[in-house]
């Protein structure tokens, strides 16, 4: 007996019934892949039988990939892709935090900057005033009291 259950085929296999499961799998693009000599996707190799046309075929099995070539009815090529771990991916909001703690201390270097020419600045336009050839009268003038006459 043909089944396509293979949790079913097992069972039955189990209490003796000769029974014999096909795997039948869809591909990414939807194509349906049978394999009329095994029944569970951990036994797909090099050399099983499958009836499918002469192509490559992408399975998406949990978090692996499977990718194989057909060629008259037999799989000659396959090559299973496992995901890198989550652990080993790089969080980008951490590199992202690090880009944005070398700009606000970029930032604060410049404020700094800015505070200290206007500093200098302000001594520098103190000291251009007191300073010059009219500089004498200026203070001068300043010294002295101003008296208005009110009458």
């Amino acid at each position: 007996m043909k089944i396509n259950n293979p949790i079913l085929a097992a069972m039955l296999g189990k209490l003796g019934v000769a029974v014999t499961a096909e795997l039948i799998v869809d591909d990414v693009n939807g194509v349906s892949i049978t394999f009329p000599d095994i029944s569970d996707v951990a036994e797909i190799a090099e050399g099983v039988a499958v009836a499918a046309p002469d192509g490559t075929y992408v399975v998406a099995d949990g978090d692996n990939t499977i990718t194989m070539v057909v060629l008259g009815g037999l799989v000659t090529a396959y090559e299973l892709t496992t995901p890198a771990p989550v652990d080993a991916v790089v969080d980008p909001s951490e590199e992202v935090l690090a880009v944005l703690e070398a700009v606000v201390e970029a930032n604060v270097k410049a404020n700094a900057s800015i505070v200290a020419l206007q500093t200098e600045l302000k001594a520098l336009k103190v000291s251009l005033k007191h300073e010059g050839p009219q500089a004498p009268a200026a203070a001068a003038g300043k010294t002295k009291p101003q008296f208005k006459v009110v009458g």
